[in-house]
């Protein structure tokens, strides 16, 4: 990528809204995780939904949700009450 200006440092180049947060630390196992991603996927508006589903997936497997979310998913920070462990 190359920019057209001079960007300073520190500069927030785009900033994105999640489309959906799960904590995956005391989830369910594999074998769960697609019932319950369905589940929470279907909370969601319908417009939201599709989005989810338009997303890449690079994992093989039949649990093509459980595969999607991970391709595009970003781990959340555990806070332990003295900062970020």
């Amino acid at each position: 990528m190359v920019a057209s200006v001079d960007i300073p440092a520190g500069t927030l180049l785009f900033k994105e809204s999640s489309l959906m947060l799960y904590d995956d630390r005391r989830g369910p196992g594999d074998a769960d995780r697609e019932e319950v991603y369905r589940y929470a996927l279907s909370h969601l508006r319908d417009e939201v939904q599709a989005t989810v589903l338009e997303l890449s997936n690079v994992f093989a497997g039949p649990d093509v949700l459980v595969g999607t979310l991970r391709t595009n998913a970003y781990p959340l920070a555990q806070f332990d009450g003295d900062g970020v462990s």
